[in-house]
């Protein structure tokens, strides 16, 4: 008892009225046990049962805080109404309950629900893609492994089949839209993960042993320029950066040997496939396609439209040599540019002065272009003028319409399983002395014109290009 009193005269826990309390007082609490359960709080009694742990411990009597004040009352009154002999520890016997074994469908389901989202959706991926992949192999005009210059590919992309024209459609991006792009990225980003790293073509431009400058690098003054594009990945700026940034002198090598394949004559096709492959290649390093979830907007940290702009481009030109008549092919007639520049030159000789015509239109435009310039040409034209409807002087008949004859059939290959490279005129060594005359590539000094300067009014200039469509028709957003 004593040290039960004491106890609860050292706890802060507790009122301070046991410190007035006596030993006899406190006796007369554990008369009965409705007296014990009134006097005493829950807390208290945890207190009491605290103060005589020892003597707990030398019964092997327990207790839990947990307990009911009904509970740990009856046993306050244990410890101080009976004899060590009679207490007795209490043996709890629980009940056990035989649970049946849910069934495994159950379990599955519920390991299944609770499964990410973007598990579940890689799980099921993982699971479809064979079948795709067989399906896709199947309707694919060449077999699966293909021999191409003494390697065997496997390849990215097919090419687009046309149901009209029941004929494959060989469609990729520019060569010179391609670099320009590349020349952007690496310049302003880098890849990194692919250790190709900006500061490469800064230290060249800084360097100043090159034509390549620091506004080409740090500015991108003119981005969508081939000439910069080309000095970007040339072979001074290779050389000049192949000490200290190893990886990037081998990229500039290969997009510059890819360039070349594309537009340099002179080169067999057995070489522009082996430069086109040597990039391929790069490009496929540490890629798989078949992990899920899939990439996204890069590809091992190149854009993804870039990534597949260069594989079309390269796959394409490989897989056409068995759809030529003829098995070869000038590779630099193969792309945009050449069209964009016939359009640019063709809107001085167009009738509607717009240079945009329909394909039904070409043959009466071309018609009336080559009379445009065949009339150019004579040193001694006449200069007719008419006065009224009727034809008077002698005038070339237009060709109204245009049918194109067939005179034999070309069947195209299936399951091609070995390309064979053809050379074209365009690829024999005396076409090499020949070469495309290109702009330079210099930055105007301080003191000489600058190129490229716009009028001091350019900036007051009327461009209803820059008006919204609200504008132009004279409401207001809300208004819509």
């Amino acid at each position: 008892m004593k040290n039960m009193l004491f106890g609860l005269q050292r706890s802060d826990k507790v009122s301070q009225k046991w410190k007035n309390v006596d030993t006899c007082s406190f006796e007369s609490f554990f008369i009965d046990l409705s007296t014990l359960t009134k006097q005493l709080t829950k807390d208290e009694m945890k207190i009491c049962l605290d103060s005589v742990k020892y003597v707990l411990d030398t019964l092997n009597l327990k207790f839990a805080k947990s307990w009911n004040k009904k509970r740990l009352g009856e046993l306050l009154m244990s410890l101080c109404n009976k004899t060590p002999e009679e207490l007795k520890p209490e043996v709890s016997v629980r009940r056990r309950r035989h649970k049946n074994p849910e069934k495994l469908i159950t379990l599955c389901k519920r390991a299944v629900n609770n499964l990410p989202k973007v598990v579940m959706n890689a799980v099921i991926a993982e699971d479809e893609m064979p079948e795709r992949i067989q399906n896709w192999r199947q309707s694919f005009p060449f077999s699966p492994i293909t021999r191409v210059a003494d390697e065997r590919l496997c390849w990215f992309s097919c090419p687009e089949y046309n149901t009209r024209t029941l004929a494959y459609l060989f469609s990729f991006l520019d060569v010179h839209h391609l670099i320009t792009n590349c020349r952007i990225k690496v310049c302003k980003d880098g890849i990194p993960e692919r250790k190709i790293s900006k500061d490469a073509w800064i230290y060249v431009a800084r360097s100043n042993l090159t034509k390549l400058k620091v506004a080409h690098v740090v500015d991108l003054i003119d981005k969508q320029s081939d000439s910069i594009a080309k000095e970007t990945f040339s072979k001074e700026v290779e050389e000049t950066m192949r000490l200290k940034f190893p990886s990037e002198a081998y990229f500039c090598q290969l997009i510059r040997d890819f360039y070349e394949a594309e537009d340099e004559p002179g080169l067999s096709a057995f070489e522009r496939t082996t430069r086109r492959l040597a990039l391929r290649e790069w490009l496929l390093t540490d890629v798989n396609f078949c992990k899920f979830p899939p990439y996204g907007m890069y590809i091992n940290g190149i854009p993804n439209v870039m990534f597949q702009g260069f594989m079309t481009n390269i796959e394409r030109r490989i897989q056409l040599f068995p759809y030529v008549k003829c098995g070869s092919y000038c590779p630099r007639a193969l792309g945009s540019l050449e069209a964009e520049n016939l359009f640019g030159q063709f809107q001085d000789l167009d009738p509607k002065g717009t240079g945009v015509i329909k394909a039904e239109e070409v043959p009466q435009a071309l018609e009336i272009a080559c009379q445009l310039l065949k009339t150019r040409l004579q040193p001694q034209r006449p200069f007719h003028m008419t006065l009224s409807k009727q034809k008077v002087y002698p005038t070339n008949e237009l060709i109204a319409e245009s049918e194109v004859e067939y005179s034999t059939i070309y069947l195209y290959p299936q399951k091609v399983e070995q390309i064979t490279l053809k050379n074209h005129m365009f690829d024999m060594k005396r076409r090499a002395k020949r070469k495309a005359q290109r702009k330079l590539v210099t930055i105007s000094a301080p003191d000489d014109a600058a190129r490229g300067a716009r009028g001091v009014r350019q900036h007051f200039r009327e461009d209803q290009s820059k008006l919204l469509a609200d504008r132009r028709a004279n409401m207001e957003f809300d208004q819509i």
